[in-house]
This record gives structure tokens, C-alpha cells and sequence, in this order.
């Protein structure tokens, strides 16, 4: 990103002054107006689905199935803010402190005005219109910057704002680096940025310039850990689906794997038998398996094929495509997978022998966003904050 981009283009300071105004004349404030609003969301989702089944596989390959999901996950958002809308934007009373007596006080939801969601490529329906849901739900008006890396979804996308939301209310404004430079720059009031951890740093500073609130939704390297106790069979199973589920491009993704050194050749066994159970005796021609995104993130992701690959490992610079791979690593602190967030089907999986070990490595390392564990032992569980008994996803 262009952080020398000072002023923003005409076109973005005119949809800005047009949303303020929107918000200003108060058409946004109402419990109604936003419930009216999600369920034009919901009707217009509902008529672009196909479309929007097309462009995304246009864009990545992604599978129909997968796309269907992530639609459903936002008319499920949509229809739970319109239920909540009115408990949300609720006035409540508060207390006061006794040298404020007789006085009373009450906490009342404002909105902020004119929101800005910079969304990612990866889920370009889900992680796009979610957000907007919110910032609708709480009476804001929504600009959307889809991401330049699915053009084709990003371009179903503005039609369908275009046709079924005014300007004022929500707009979808395209465009690469310097677009969302003037965005981030113009007098907005909120920005929500999901993507990168070196582009959310970009996004901050260059919010913090004019004091504008900033949420961030990053990557991270969430690890998976199997302890003796665990069915390996289960434990490849999920940690596969997710490793592999959108081409591996999803940042709660299992990004790495902890197993005993004793189970580690079975596991192997396990991970190659549901490779080929998802996705056939080659996943090329399978019809269920995404590609990488661009040339770029193919580039960055080929040289992390390295070392003792147990399995997978081809790749098609033609269609980007990168096979699930699995690689024994010996020495996590050289090998190139545990350098950076991987984002991609290739799974690292490191052996050990003493769980205190896993634990001071994870701990070692900046926060992820998730880690799963898999283990069928309470005293276990305990140690990783007592999560729920079957698939143990422990949010940090």
C-alpha cells in the first residue's frame, strides 16, 4: 500500500459527503429502517446467489459447496441482528456514584456514521458482507472496498449493492492500493479491515493520522495438537478438511501439527488415506478443491515445498494450483512452512515427545487465532483452558 497517497480521489470524498448526509438526516437511525434494510439484504443475496456461485469459482475454482456455505453464514447474521436489533439499541440505566446523587444516567447505543469494511479475498461473500451486516445493525452507513484479487466477486458484489441499496445507504467502491489508500484517508468513522497483519499495520497508522477507530481481523499461525489419547483417524480427518477446505486459504485454518513421535507414521497414514478419500486419486481433477488465489501467492508459497514431503507436493504455475502436502519437519525453527502464516494446503507436521514442549512453543510465539486440540484426556484439557470434549477449538 501507497502510504504517500495524501488526497483522496473526488469520487470517494463525494460518496463520503453523501453517506454523512444520509446518516445526518437520520435515515439510518431507526430500529425498522435497519431490520427493513437486512431484509433487503437477505432478498438480494437470495437473487444474486448463482451469480455469485459463478464468480467465485471463477475467481479461485472454489467449489459451489463451499461458496453455498459461505452465503448461508450471511443470511444466517442477517436474521439474527434483525431479531436482536431492538435489545441491541436499547437505552439501559446505569448507576452513579453517590456524589453525582440525585442524578440518574443512561447508557444509549449511537452510531458512529459512515463506516468503511476493506474486505479480503479469501471469503469474498462472507467476510465482506458480515461486517456490513453490523455496521448496518448498529445504524451506520457502509462503503465496502471489495479486494482487487477477485475481481469477478467483487464486481457481482457492487452490482448487487448498486441495485438494491441507495448510494447514500451503502456503495461499493473498486479499485487497488491507491483506492484504498483515499479511503482509509477520507473522513470516514470507523474503519474495519480484515486481511494481513503488514497491510492492517498500514491501515492503522494511516487511520490513526485523522483519530479514526480502527478493527482488525488478522492472520496468524494456529497450531493443531493431537495428543496419545486421540483417535489419529478423527484428528486427520477435521484437521485435513481444514487444512484443505478453500485451498487452505482461511485464517483459522490448522497451520501447523504437533503429534507424538510414536504415532507420527501412523498419522501419516491417516492423512494420506483422507486426502484421497476428499479428493480422489488426484486432486487436480477434483471438482471440490480450490486453487491459489494469484501468480503472487503461488510464488510465496512454492519454496515452502521443501524437505521430507510425505505427501502431495505438485504444483501448476498454468492454474496455480498447489496439490495437499504434507511435510515431516524435523526442525521447526528453520524450516521455511514455520517462518509465516502458511495460507495455503500444505500442513507441516512436527514430531514430540513431552507435551510441555508443545506448549512452550506455542507460548514462545505471537498469540494465534486459534489452536486445536485433540485429546481425550481431562487432566489434557485442562492445561489448554478446559475446552468442550470432542473438537476442542479454544479461541485466544
Amino acid at each position: 500500500m501507497d502510504t504517500s497517497f495524501a488526497n483522496p480521489p473526488i469520487h470517494v470524498a463525494d460518496i463520503v459527503s453523501s453517506q454523512r448526509t444520509f446518516f445526518q438526516e437520520g435515515h439510518t437511525r431507526s430500529d425498522e429502517a435497519r431490520q427493513d434494510t437486512l431484509r433487503t439484504l437477505i432478498r438480494a443475496v437470495n437473487a444474486y446467489q448463482d451469480r455469485f456461485l459463478e464468480a467465485v469459482h471463477q475467481d479461485f475454482r472454489k467449489p459451489h459447496n463451499e461458496t453455498i456455505m459461505e452465503i448461508g453464514t450471511v443470511l444466517d447474521e442477517a436474521r439474527n441482528a434483525i431479531k436482536h436489533i431492538p435489545s441491541w439499541t436499547r437505552a439501559r440505566h446505569v448507576s452513579m456514584p453517590l456524589m453525582l446523587f440525585p442524578g440518574s444516567a443512561k447508557k444509549v447505543p449511537e452510531p458512529l456514521g459512515v463506516s468503511l469494511i476493506i474486505a479480503p479475498w479469501n471469503y469474498p461473500i462472507n467476510l465482506t458482507l458480515i461486517p456490513a451486516i453490523g455496521a448496518i445493525a448498529a445504524g451506520n452507513t457502509v462503503i465496502i472496498k471489495p479486494s482487487e484479487f477477485s475481481p469477478h466477486s467483487s464486481q457481482v458484489l457492487e452490482d448487487m449493492v448498486a441495485e438494491y441499496f441507495p448510494e447514500g445507504w451503502i456503495t461499493v467502491v473498486q479499485g487497488e492500493a491507491q483506492e484504498t489508500q483515499g479511503l482509509i484517508e477520507a473522513p470516514v468513522d470507523h474503519v474495519f479491515f480484515t486481511g494481513s497483519s503488514t497491510v492492517g499495520k498500514l491501515v492503522m497508522a494511516s487511520a490513526a493520522k485523522n483519530l479514526i477507530p480502527v478493527a482488525l481481523e488478522l492472520g496468524g499461525k494456529s497450531p493443531a495438537v493431537i495428543d496419545g489419547s486421540a483417535s489419529l483417524d478423527t484428528a486427520a480427518k477435521r484437521i485435513l478438511w481444514s487444512k484443505c477446505y478453500n485451498g487452505g486459504q482461511t485464517c483459522v485454518a490448522a497451520d501447523y501439527v504437533f503429534v507424538p513421535n510414536n504415532r507420527k507414521q501412523e498419522f501419516f497414514e491417516n492423512l494420506k488415506h483422507h486426502i484421497h478419500a476428499f479428493y480422489g486419486e488426484n486432486p487436480k481433477e477434483s471438482d471440490d478443491f480450490s486453487r491459489i488465489i494469484n501468480e503472487r501467492a503461488f510464488n510465496r508459497l512454492t519454496p515452502m515445498i521443501t524437505g521430507d514431503i510425505v505427501a502431495g507436493g505438485e504444483t501448476d504455475p498454468k492454474t496455480n494450483y498447489i496439490a495437499p502436502t504434507i511435510i515431516n519437519v524435523e526442525d521447526p525453527a528453520s524450516h521455511p512452512t514455520m517462518q509465516e502464516e502458511i495460507f495455503g494446503p500444505i500442513m507441516p507436521v512436527i514430531g514430540y515427545d513431552h507435551l510441555d514442549e508443545v506448549i512452550d512453543y506455542i507460548n514462545a510465539n505471537p498469540k494465534p487465532l486459534a489452536c486445536y486440540l485433540f485429546s481425550n484426556s481431562s487432566r489434557i484439557q485442562k492445561r489448554f483452558g478446559k475446552p468442550p470434549p470432542e473438537l476442542l477449538h479454544l479461541m485466544t
